[in-house]
C-alpha cells in the first residue's frame, strides 16, 4: 500500500466521522427539541379551560402554540 493510498483512506475516514458526528449533534438538538414541546405541551394541558381561555388560548391550539413557543425561544 503506497503512502497516497493510506492518506486517502485516512481522509475517507476522517470525512465519515465527521459526517458521523454532525449526525449526531443534529440527533442531540431533534431530541431536545422534542422533549422542550412535549413539556411545554404538558404544561398547558394541566390549565384548565377557562385558565386557557384567560391566556387566549383553546385546548385544541396547544400542540401548535407548544411548538411555536419551543422555535421561538429555543434555549
Amino acid at each position: 500500500m503506497t503512502t497516497t493510498s493510506i492518506k486517502r483512506i485516512a481522509f475517507a475516514d476522517s470525512a465519515l466521522l465527521q459526517r458521523i458526528g454532525r449526525y449526531l449533534e443534529d440527533h442531540a438538538v431533534r431530541q431536545d427539541r422534542a422533549r422542550q414541546i412535549r413539556e411545554t405541551r404538558r404544561e398547558l394541558s394541566r390549565l384548565s379551560d377557562r385558565e386557557l381561555a384567560d391566556l387566549g388560548m383553546h385546548r385544541a391550539a396547544i400542540p401548535r402554540i407548544a411548538r411555536e413557543a419551543v422555535d421561538a425561544n429555543p434555549r
